[in-house]
């Protein structure tokens, strides 16, 4: 099953489907973060924060198979903000 069939299975009280989607996010995220940030502890905390802004958004959001491209998103912000934080 693919994360935009979580996400729709979740929204709708599958609890089962929920723990899925999270677990798919979270190895997708480890590897794209570490990938770009090589100290584990920054890359751990970056994926632990887009975590959390998804899980506490994701039910509010109308966005169906965009949610991927959401979820991506906010990881992306996230990285940029390091990157950034870390250039000062």
């Amino acid at each position: 099953m693919e994360i935009g069939e979580y996400y729709s299975l979740a929204r709708g009280g599958d609890q089962g489907a929920e723990q899925e989607l999270f677990h798919q996010l979270l190895v997708r995220f480890r590897y794209l973060v570490n990938c770009k940030v090589w100290n584990q502890q920054d890359a751990e905390e970056i994926v632990q924060s887009a975590l959390l802004v998804i899980v506490k958004e994701y039910q509010t959001l109308d966005q169906g198979k965009t949610f991927v491209h959401w979820a991506y998103k906010v990881l992306s912000n996230l990285i940029l903000s390091f990157m950034k934080a870390r250039r000062r």
